[in-house]
């Protein structure tokens, strides 16, 4: 997690003024107001990402000790080299690193599935990945386009965050993260349509409703019904359970009662 951040500010150049990057052979630093912060490089990618090793140094005169986590790096960049992180990113970048901790330990539990599942079919231990794709559908134990969806853990490499970006707890990351592959019960919304406009390529501002669930129709009328509400006023809206609980009741209750 250390060097996603690093790794960050290096593509995107974000330096105070006065800040200088040195780059030898192995080695990466951040040179800032007397101040040095190190890490050793095994080689630089494209699209200007780096691969580092061993612990980051942080170094001012007599002062030199090894960056232990991602807490304390956010602490040094941002007091000691002026690099404003917000305490929302601070929140968002922990619960990533938390979040990869959860994940690396699944896909150890699903590597010794997968192999107690090929020893049980009597399938070679060694298997293409698409004719296990294939096995694992045509058994009806798995969505492949799910599954390829959670065999990519850790999102953008030269991006400091997960894929599941948001500070969550342990909790929502097993019941949200893609990797973990869980169904997610996502909310039907209906928002007027004085208060939204709809896009649609199908031509259909009610697309959501009339083809991907059309057996609401009826519940959602039911539901509007002791209001004197119809339908017809209305727009469909799918929410995933987080934002729903986390954003759009809290930032938006005003609109809501009114």
């Amino acid at each position: 997690m250390q060097y996603r951040i690093i790794n960050a500010i290096l593509k995107e150049q974000i330096f105070p003024d006065g800040m200088r990057v040195n780059e030898y052979q192995g080695l990466i630093e951040l040179q800032y107001k007397g101040q040095l912060l190190k890490v050793n490089k095994i080689r630089k990618s494209a699209m200007a990402r780096y691969d580092f090793k061993g612990p980051l140094s942080y170094l001012k005169g007599e002062e030199a000790y090894e960056v232990d986590s991602v807490e304390q790096l956010i602490e040094i960049l941002d007091s000691k080299f002026d690099i404003p992180i917000s305490e929302r990113l601070t929140q968002e970048l922990i619960s990533c690193r938390d979040g990869f901790v959860l994940t690396y330990e699944h896909f150890c539990n699903r590597q010794s599935l997968i192999d107690a599942t090929l020893k049980f079919s009597r399938m070679p231990e060694t298997i293409n990945f698409f004719s296990w794709i294939q096995h694992m559908t045509d058994s009806g134990q798995m969505n492949d386009l799910s599954y390829s969806e959670s065999l990519v853990v850790e999102g953008h490499p030269t991006h400091p965050l997960s894929k599941t970006k948001l500070p969550l707890t342990e909790d929502e990351v097993k019941r949200y993260a893609p990797e973990f592959e869980k169904i997610i019960p996502l909310k039907v919304m209906l928002i007027h349509k004085d208060d939204s406009v709809t896009t649609s390529m199908e031509n259909d501002e009610q697309f959501i409703l009339d083809f991907i669930i059309p057996e609401y129709r009826y519940k959602l009328k039911a539901f509007l019904e002791p209001y004197q509400l119809e339908l017809n006023d209305y727009n469909v809206l799918l929410v995933h359970p987080w934002q729903y609980e986390n954003v759009i009741v809290k930032q938006f209750s005003e609109w809501i009662k009114s």
